[in-house]
């Protein structure tokens, strides 16, 4: 799953799932520069990651429009075979 513009968080996850390892991979594209959804201590991140989701946050230089070769680039990592 590619998420984009998402990387902040109010508050704790829900609970449950309490283990996110069988979720599938996710991939996170957040600008430096978007006042609106970049977190830069990756709270959400590491939420997803303490409940063992494999999940990588991916920064550009940009605010909330996500420039196109971000975009590509995650989505050929997810569509490679892990």
């Amino acid at each position: 799953m590619l998420t984009v513009g998402s990387s902040m968080i109010h508050g704790p996850l829900e609970p449950t799932p309490e283990d996110l390892s069988t979720c599938g991979r996710l991939v996170m594209l957040a600008g430096t520069g978007d006042t609106y959804n970049f977190d830069p201590q990756d709270q959400l991140l590491h939420a997803l990651e303490a409940k063992h989701a494999d999940v990588r946050g991916v920064r550009f230089e940009g605010g909330h429009t996500v420039p196109p070769e971000p975009t590509r680039s995650a989505l050929a990592e997810l569509l490679r075979p892990p």
